[in-house]
């Protein structure tokens, strides 16, 4: 939730291994008290990851509020394998 506007950034890394990012990503705010949902789908990814969340242009980090987080497990895809079974 924004608490007045400002370009939030937003970055999904292996701890591990530098520039190693799975996701990054800007968003202008331009109201004050306004809200976003951002969904990131992660489909590969490392066991541990770090979510970075920023203002991207002062470090005090006022500007924004965290208002709710909620890890999910991606669901598995089906894999089709097509087989053909040919006599010689």
């Amino acid at each position: 939730m924004a608490l007045m506007p400002f370009e939030l950034g937003i970055r999904v890394y292996d701890p591990e291994h530098p520039n190693s990012y799975y996701f990054r990503r800007k968003a202008a705010f331009a109201k004050a008290n306004s809200k976003r949902e951002f969904v990131i789908a992660l489909p590969v990814s490392p066991e541990v990851l770090e979510m970075e969340v920023f203002d991207k242009n002062h470090a005090d980090d006022d500007a924004f509020e965290i208002v709710n987080v909620k890890i999910e497990k991606m669901p598995a895809l089906a894999v089709w394998r097509l087989t053909t079974n040919i006599a010689f």
